[in-house]
């Protein structure tokens, strides 16, 4: 094993890798960073989002979407500019988005979790891609932790305390 990036990240998480674009994208969920590692030429650019962020999907469209503290919000790479799409917990100022990815047909399912670990406080949304938020689950308590079957026709989703995988068509 070799490191490749001593990036010292506080808590490290939602790695995706872009093959259009040649990027692995991933956060760093506390200090709320945005990384994009080349594997290329070995760089590694963080952008520093002024609130924490739970994970990240890349765009079709270029740049990528990000769920954040304060919800969805669409990030260009180019500019460094955060454009907020949707707070589905504006009442839930305990709250912050955790973990979350883009489903086969594109849509980005993200869910939350209690900075006071709550029990049933949170919950999983889906972003359509025209931008209407969906509440899909509710009385979550960490999500962490989703993917879908080779055949698409299944989502696989964790809900951390209840020590459980649980299967969607």
């Amino acid at each position: 094993m070799e490191m490749i990036l001593d990036a010292r990240a506080t808590l490290g998480e939602g790695a995706i890798w872009d093959a259009r674009a040649g990027y692995l994208y991933w956060v760093d969920v506390e200090p709320g960073r945005l990384h994009v590692f080349s594997p290329s030429d070995g760089s590694d650019r963080a952008f520093e989002l002024g609130q924490t962020v739970g994970t990240v999907v890349p765009r079709a469209r270029g740049g990528v979407m990000l769920a954040l503290r304060d919800g969805f919000a669409a990030f260009d790479l180019e500019t460094g500019r955060l454009s907020p799409w949707a707070d589905p917990e504006k009442h839930r100022p305990r709250n912050r988005f955790n973990d979350g990815k883009c489903d086969p047909a594109g849509r980005f399912w993200a869910g939350t979790i209690s900075l006071d670990r709550e029990p049933g406080a949170a919950s999983l949304y889906c972003l359509e891609p025209d931008g209407r938020v969906r509440t899909m689950l509710q009385g979550v308590t960490n999500s962490n932790g989703i993917a879908w079957s080779l055949a698409k026709d299944t989502m696989y989703y964790i809900d951390t305390p209840t020590r459980q995988v649980k299967a969607f068509d």
